[in-house]
């Protein structure tokens, strides 16, 4: 199995964080984020790895390559990472992931090696990281769930039925990617290069079987704002 890191964004919502480096190389417990996830990864005997580069993208890629000798790397530049979004990302890396199942990683997750060997080790072809533990609101990837974890429903905006917010780790078949490259193709082909990944997977849903794995007991959290990396760096280091 591979991995695929979506690493192309500005990160602009980190501010100084963000200024002279790419989001994935932001430090948390003084290493990286990319490295703690690329850690995880060979945890689970996975050393192929993609990754979709972009804002700072020599700084990163030069990274990559000097910190993990011992992962196979393949990069993938998107050079309209300040105009674009996840979703074309994916479609410039999808040759990778095509034809098999993969690991799906944004950038901006941090989890546990445990995380990881849950979603490999689920009998379900499609899966999601998902928390059910935690208040949910609009600008998060929600989802409600039948009883055996089948997503029903999937969306960016606060809906009652919802239970849980689903996270940019994922395991996901040759048949989602299959399906995710032909609606993205649609969008790209009316000139849209600015969807988000996870919104295809909203209509994915309804065509293809997608299940949630609860993230209960484990390391699972995101970045994306400097209120998040003061959470997180705080919930890292009880957590390890």
């Amino acid at each position: 199995m591979r991995g695929l890191i979506l690493a192309a964004g500005l990160g602009s919502r980190l501010k100084h964080k963000t200024q002279d480096i790419p989001k994935a190389m932001i430090e948390v417990g003084g290493i990286p984020i990319i490295t703690h996830q690329i850690k995880a990864l060979l945890n689970n005997n996975i050393n192929e790895v993609g990754v979709v580069l972009g804002y700072e993208s020599k700084i990163l890629e030069k990274y990559l390559l000097e910190a993990h000798p011992d992962i196979s790397f393949e990069f993938f530049k998107n050079d309209r990472y300040s105009t674009s979004n996840s979703a074309y990302s994916f479609y410039l890396a999808s040759k990778f992931v095509m034809n098999q199942a993969y690991l799906h990683l944004n950038c901006d997750i941090l989890f546990s090696s445990d995380m990881i060997k849950k979603l490999i080790d689920s009998p379900f072809d499609n899966v999601i990281a998902a928390s059910f533990d935690q208040k949910l609101s609009d600008n998060m990837e929600l989802v409600s769930v039948a009883s055996d974890g089948k997503i029903l429903t999937m969306n960016n905006m606060y809906f009652e039925s919802a239970v849980a917010k689903a996270f940019g780790l994922a395991k996901f078949s040759a048949s989602s990617s299959q399906l995710i490259i032909k609606i993205i193709k649609n969008y790209l082909d009316k000139g849209d290069y600015n969807q988000n990944y996870y919104g295809i997977i909203r209509q994915a849903v309804n065509e293809l079987d997608y299940y949630s794995v609860n993230a209960k007991g484990m390391f699972l959290s995101e970045i994306n704002t400097l209120v998040d990396f003061d959470s997180v760096t705080k919930d890292f280091k009880n957590d390890n």
